[in-house]
């Protein structure tokens, strides 16, 4: 009987060796693993911060470029259509050619001076805002390429 106590005893000894050397190890490793997480947290946390301000960074850089690039194009526009502008105002009075000075009745020929002059007028007053408009469209693509190169 006494043999199966005492073999009873070195086995609840030895299983309590065992279990708390295995209880050590778990919560040595538990530690280990709560360490890391909480390295690899601050880490991640600390990325998203500096990716959060660099995109802040860049995005009020974009919008200063934004504005200027704006305010170029406005004026580009301007001086576009005051060119425009002038350049309608100090055209010729008439686009039909003054008749001859040897002419018998100018007023006689197979077209109309006065009606050809208006269409002539019209006509090349609706090639102008078509070209002021091209020009309008060329100036912003190439301003919005020349803020796109800034970026």
């Amino acid at each position: 009987m006494t043999s199966i106590l005492t073999y009873t005893s070195i086995g609840l000894a030895a299983l309590c060796l065992f279990l708390g050397t295995a209880w050590q190890i778990q919560t040595t490793r538990l530690n280990i693993a709560i360490r890391e997480h909480r390295t690899f947290v601050a880490y991640v946390k600390a990325e998203g911060e500096a990716a959060q301000k660099a995109a802040d960074k860049r995005k009020r850089e974009d919008e200063e470029r934004k504005k200027a690039a704006d305010k170029k194009l406005a004026s580009t526009i301007a001086t576009l259509r005051r060119d425009n502008e002038r350049l309608r105002n100090n055209a010729r009075s008439n686009y039909v050619p003054a008749a001859p000075a040897n002419s018998r009745k100018p007023e006689v020929a197979c077209y109309g001076r006065r009606s050809l002059d208006e269409e002539v007028r019209s006509f090349a007053g609706g090639v102008a805002e078509i070209f002021t408009e091209l020009r309008s469209a060329a100036v912003e693509l190439n301003n919005a390429k020349e803020w796109a190169n800034g970026r």
